[in-house]
């Protein structure tokens, strides 16, 4: 499997996925950029916490995997998505699909560990999409 190493002082784009699934009670999000990962959350926290992995992790000397975990390509498999595809329809700013975009920076803090600073480029609302 393929390794995320953050490179200090390199910026990365971010890119975050949420659209409604017809689900009862929450929607999908799936973060795109700069790893690839799936959850209910809304997109900005789903943002912090990859963020947040990745800084733990690299300290950890633990490598980050770019992919779906297996029990997140399982839920893919299962539901019929297609990771190219709901790239494709952020890109193309499909219906129904809100699309947060950024960068980020990781550095080493105060206590020389990694962090990271997040700057979003804003939220894009496709039609038929409640802001």
């Amino acid at each position: 499997m393929t390794r995320f190493v953050p490179v200090t002082g390199r910026e990365y784009f971010v890119l975050a996925v949420r659209w409604d699934a017809g689900w009862e009670f929450d929607a999908p999000t799936v973060v795109l950029e700069p790893v690839l990962r799936f959850t209910t959350q809304d997109m900005e926290s789903a943002i912090e916490d990859v963020l947040i992995d990745v800084c733990c992790g690299h300290d950890a000397g633990k490598p980050i995997r770019l992919g779906l975990h297996p029990a997140e390509q399982k839920e893919f498999d299962w539901r019929g998505w297609s990771v190219a595809e709901i790239r494709a329809a952020a890109n193309a700013g499909r219906d129904g699909y809100r699309v947060l975009r950024g960068t980020v920076r990781f550095f080493a803090n105060d206590r020389g560990e990694t962090d990271f600073e997040f700057t979003p480029a804003g939220v894009e609302v496709a039609k038929g999409q409640p802001a």
